[in-house]
């Protein structure tokens, strides 16, 4: 597959708004709370077969070093079956850690006119021991069925490297180095908006790391793809 230089190569779509219903905003926690169970299996106990039966054909897994270790986007559910399966079994969720964020569900309104309800979670992996989270994003179809279109799952704290928050002020070089290391434990590969979140998280987590970026200017690698400014969320 040939390498993907702009926004508007990208694959996939949203639903048709003549295949889905539209949520009302006192729905949202009732509908969070019915899908819990079923996205409680799916991140401690996957199986292709429940992927496949509650995800829409075109949907979205992005993971952001949580289970991939790895900032890594599945496209589209056929692809989230047979990959994120074994990654889930690796990193071995704890059932009795996966808890509903109540507070955090919202039902979201697409300008495009999509009706969405975001759902997020929080998890704990054993293998290796680390907080996340997962943030589950789903539709309605003209039946009643409600399916997932999106999923972002995010690294939050690793237990065996607490976060940092006494960062003295000799911690701060005055200036940045020039040249790398001479051994780093980690190399972040690009300095765009994944790189820096995860330079950022190596930060606070105290690692020995470097970034490095082959365009000329931190930022290029977003600035010059987009036409337009663009915030990512999770």
């Amino acid at each position: 597959m040939a390498a993907i230089s702009h926004i508007s190569e990208l694959p996939g779509s949203f639903p048709a708004l003549e295949s889905i219903s539209t949520f009302e905003t006192a729905e949202a926690l009732t509908v969070a709370r019915s899908l819990a169970p079923t996205i409680t299996d799916i991140l401690s106990n996957p199986t292709t077969a429940a992927i496949r039966e509650i995800f829409l054909p075109d949907a979205f897994w992005r993971d952001q070093v949580s289970i991939s270790w790895s900032l890594r986007t599945f496209y589209p559910t056929t692809a989230i079956a047979q990959n994120i399966v074994p990654l889930l079994q690796r990193a071995d969720i704890d059932t009795c850690s996966i808890k509903l964020l109540e507070e955090q569900v919202l039902p979201v309104d697409l300008p495009n006119g999509v009706s969405l309800v975001r759902i997020p979670f929080k998890f704990k992996t054993r293998r290796p021991g680390a907080d996340a989270t997962a943030v589950f994003k789903v539709v309605r179809g003209k039946t009643g069925a409600i399916k997932i279109f999106t999923v972002t799952t995010a690294l939050q704290a690793i237990d065996a490297v607490p976060w940092r928050t006494d960062f003295p002020p000799s911690m701060v070089p005055p200036e940045l180095p020039q040249t790398l290391p001479s051994t780093v434990d980690v190399l972040v590969i690009g300095g765009g908006h994944g790189g820096l979140s995860v330079s950022a998280y190596l930060k606070a987590l105290g690692a020995n790391f470097a970034t490095i970026e082959k365009l000329g200017t931190i930022g290029d690698s977003w600035s010059k793809r987009y036409e337009r400014s663009h915030s990512p969320r999770i």
